[in-house]
């Protein structure tokens, strides 16, 4: 039945993880996999959201349907650089090989991100976070990789800029943890702002002359 893969494109699917809604991705995908078992993207999507549900069970059985039917290709890599209690360095290795051949997998450079914030080396992380929102300007799950890099370096501005934006694109985000960032960052510098728009206690303003 090809006929009906096109009525499910990678964009679907990629818009459903953007938003957090797992469920609804994974009750499709399961079926499509069983339709086209050699489908590689379907496993690919399944591989991604079990890992951000960190549900072990559930990637196990993925994975070893990855090494089984892709050996050899960037999705396997992925898999091995994504597997539940990988060395941390081997995860990088990993996800590098998997950058190298396929360049341009916005998904590569997203756990890449995610995996040198595990090293706290948060200028490659945020390097990495680029690439991925360079590559596919629409992975905004990306921004909240970057506002964790730019409070670490200290980047304000940057950190509100990115927080407004997660707060924009991603509706099923705990838009509440975002907002305490925005007020708290802001908050730290309330005093020094409070003197720039208004006038010290006990004060008047001076009437101005002409």
């Amino acid at each position: 039945m090809p006929e009906q893969q096109i009525f499910f494109k990678k964009e679907h699917f990629h818009s459903l993880i953007q938003q957090l809604r797992f469920s609804l991705a994974k009750v499709i995908l399961k079926s499509l996999i069983q339709l086209y078992p050699n489908k590689a993207l379907y496993y690919e999507f399944m591989l991604i959201i079990a890992s951000m549900e960190h549900n072990p069970e559930e990637f196990f059985e993925i994975h070893q349907a990855i090494c089984d039917k892709f050996p050899g290709t960037a999705l396997e890599y992925l898999a091995n650089g994504l597997y539940p209690g990988v060395k941390i360095n081997h995860a990088k290795a990993f996800l590098h090989a998997a950058t190298r051949l396929d360049p341009n997998n916005a998904y590569l450079y997203y756990f890449l991100s995610s995996t040198y914030i595990n090293l706290n080396d948060f200028t490659q992380s945020l390097e990495y976070a680029n690439e991925c929102m360079k590559v596919d300007p629409s992975f905004h799950l990306a921004l909240l990789l970057k506002m964790t890099c730019h409070q670490k370096m200290g980047n304000i501005d940057d950190l509100l800029s990115d927080s407004l934006s997660a707060l924009c694109y991603i509706e099923r985000l705990n838009g509440l943890h975002i907002v305490d960032t925005i007020i708290h960052e802001l908050n730290k510098n309330n005093s020094t702002n409070k003197n720039l728009i208004e006038p010290p206690l006990g004060t008047e303003p001076k009437t101005p002359t002409y």
